[in-house]
């Protein structure tokens, strides 16, 4: 099941996209999101929200702020949630809210796969991935723009190598 990844929002905190009925939000940094990256992409959604039947979360370290949750889960609902963080007692919160029923649920760093298939679209893996690659927060695209021209720089070349024997 091949879907194009299509942008909801972006900015140098949070990019937001969607494939198929999924939409997928991450962040980056290790604060929380400001007030107004945070308007400006529940704004987006807002927009997005009909055609969507559940989400995938890759937050911050940090997490969201109490107002912030309230927010997104007044503007997500009942829909299905995989979150897929590193942090520990982030997952163990958000297990304990499943036992009321909520239809969440925590996912180690990287188990994309898993998320998917706990969210019944496993197939969208690929154009996910993909997503990733397209719409990383604008920060995150800076970052991995100048690592790898440092890369590029710090590489030797054949005239770094030593001499013949």
């Amino acid at each position: 099941m091949d879907a194009e990844p299509s942008l909801i929002y972006r900015d140098n905190e949070i990019a937001c996209f969607v494939v198929g009925d999924l939409a997928v939000y991450r962040d980056v940094g290790v604060a929380t999101p400001s007030d107004s990256s945070w308007t400006q992409y529940l704004r987006a959604l807002q927009r997005a929200i009909p055609r969507l039947e559940r989400s995938m979360v890759v937050p911050r370290p940090a997490g969201l702020t109490a107002r912030q949750r309230e927010e997104i889960r007044r503007l997500i609902g009942s829909r299905p949630t995989a979150v897929v963080t590193g942090s520990l007692v982030n997952r163990c919160i958000i297990t304990s809210l499943s036992w009321f029923k909520v239809p969440i649920h925590a996912f180690a760093p990287g188990a994309y796969r898993d998320a998917l298939r706990w969210l019944g679209c496993e197939p969208l893996l690929a154009s996910v991935l993909r997503g990733f690659e397209l719409y990383p927060p604008t920060a995150n695209r800076r970052r991995a723009l100048d690592a790898s021209d440092l890369e590029a720089t710090l590489a030797p070349s054949d005239s770094d190598a030593p001499p013949p024997g």
